[in-house]
């Protein structure tokens, strides 16, 4: 009879630490689907805050929109097939914001122009 109490209080507690295991998991999935789009919400806020406070878009408000693009193409499915132009365009987003960051010290337009050329 002990030995069966023992096994019960032992089965009980493993039941109890997965619903626990389950709870918290489901919360942490939860917040990855919040945060990112609290992310995407707040960069078009300061987005349009950038283009207000200089009447027109600016260095500024470009970074901000390439890096939502950037952050909109790593919220997609990843079981979704990705076309060569959504690649290429994300891959523009991330070399518009370097450009901007190194004060254009390189060229990136030629050589993106001699890979479409490639691709097509």
């Amino acid at each position: 009879m002990i030995t069966h109490f023992i096994e019960h209080r032992y089965i009980r507690t493993q039941l109890l630490e997965k619903k626990y295991r389950l709870q918290v998991m489901e919360l942490l999935a939860l917040q990855s689907q919040i945060n990112p789009h609290f992310l995407y919400n707040t960069l078009h806020s300061i987005y349009w805050e950038s283009v207000a406070l200089t009447g027109k878009p600016n260095k500024v408000s470009e970074m901000v929109e390439d890096i939502s693009d950037i952050l909109s193409y790593s919220f997609s499915n990843p079981t979704e097939t990705v076309t060569w132009a959504a690649e290429i365009s994300n891959t523009l987003s991330y070399v518009n914001i370097q450009k901007t960051r190194y004060k254009d010290k390189f060229d990136f337009l030629n050589t993106m122009k001699k890979s479409l050329n490639y691709i097509r």
